[in-house]
């Protein structure tokens, strides 16, 4: 007999034991991710910066569905121009609301969408561009980026004014 395989498989069963928890938590609460690009900065990747942010990114949809978001959120959500493609951007207004885009028009938000935007508008291509995005899109919400500094992250809007909410809010 081989001594130390009776140990090894112990060890292997509880890997496997653990291994779908994990996955399954990944999958539904939490996740880590990698903010690239300069459509949020500052907020993200500030200018001179050599590193992209690393944020940690919890998953309300699954169990709150959009009422698990807010407005001034910063959002995961899948691109609606490039399948296969994640997106940051802080979501400015919810279903009901309205906007005024970056043209100066009125935009009503409709049921099941919101509205998202980058934080720099110059290089930020957003609702103002592709309109407003199904809140199904939305993947997570960023709660504190991890490095390469640790920070809370804060969640208002600066531009309120150019939001009216809607009346049951």
């Amino acid at each position: 007999m081989i001594y130390g395989i009776p140990g090894f498989y112990r060890r292997l069963g509880g890997l496997l034991a653990v291994l779908p928890v994990a996955i399954c938590i990944r999958d539904n609460v939490v996740d880590f991710g990698t903010v690239v690009g300069p459509s949020m900065t500052p907020t993200f990747n500030p200018v001179g910066s050599r590193h992209s942010d690393r944020v940690l990114m919890f998953k309300p949809a699954g169990f709150f569905g959009s009422d698990g978001f807010s407005r001034g959120d910063i959002v995961a959500l899948s691109s609606p121009t490039t399948k296969g493609k994640t997106i940051v951007k802080r979501l400015i207004a919810m279903e009901g609301d309205w906007v005024i885009d970056h043209k100066g028009k009125y935009v009503h938000i409709p049921k099941g969408h919101c509205w998202v935007e980058g934080d720099n508008e110059k290089v930020s291509i957003d609702s103002n561009h592709f309109g407003p995005v199904p809140l199904a899109l939305i993947d997570s919400k960023i709660i504190c980026s991890f490095w390469p500094e640790f920070r809370m992250l804060n969640n208002s809007y600066e531009n309120e004014e150019r939001v009216r909410k809607r009346p049951y809010s």
